[in-house]
């Protein structure tokens, strides 16, 4: 009961971390990204070499890369911890997998939806791709996990 009330409150504090960054006014979100892109730019090798044109294409490239990693991220960690809370629980592993998967593109959709009704943002469904992936890698490295622990502890338990 008490690792179910830690999920949670990790899942929610997640949960507030994705609202926080999805509220943002597209001006506030491009900074944010910009100041990251400008950073990475920086260590581009030649990139002082090339022209502005090149320069404005390393750029916009970084920036997307930055921004698709950041949405995997978030979402990564929020598989992670709804696939443990589920696995708390006693149903059966295809019921946790396709159940935690609908709620993975439920929170990315609704993500998305959010984004509609702040300044300058739009609904983009690269976002959700880059939200599901993210969130499905987290389930992933859950059931990795899981499977070599089993396999560890059967090994275990044989000798």
């Amino acid at each position: 009961m008490k690792k179910r009330v830690i999920l949670l409150v990790l899942i929610f504090l997640n949960l507030g971390v994705i609202f926080f960054f999805s509220h943002q006014t597209s001006e506030v979100s491009g900074k944010l990204s910009s100041g990251i892109t400008s950073q990475i730019k920086v260590h581009t090798p030649h990139y002082a070499e090339k022209t502005q044109a090149q320069q404005k294409v390393v750029h916009t490239q970084v920036q997307y890369a930055i921004r698709g990693l950041a949405h995997g991220c978030l979402f990564f960690s929020l598989g992670v911890l709804s696939l443990l809370l589920w696995k708390t629980f006693s149903y059966k592993w295809y019921v946790m997998i396709m159940s935690n998967v609908l709620l993975g593109f439920l929170v990315a959709l609704s993500d998305e939806i959010h984004q509609l009704f702040v300044p300058g943002r739009s609904f983009g469904w690269d976002d959700i791709l880059y939200d599901s992936i993210g969130f499905l890698t987290g389930m992933v490295i859950v059931m990795l996990f899981t499977l070599i622990n089993r396999l560890y502890k059967k090994r275990t338990e044989s000798k």
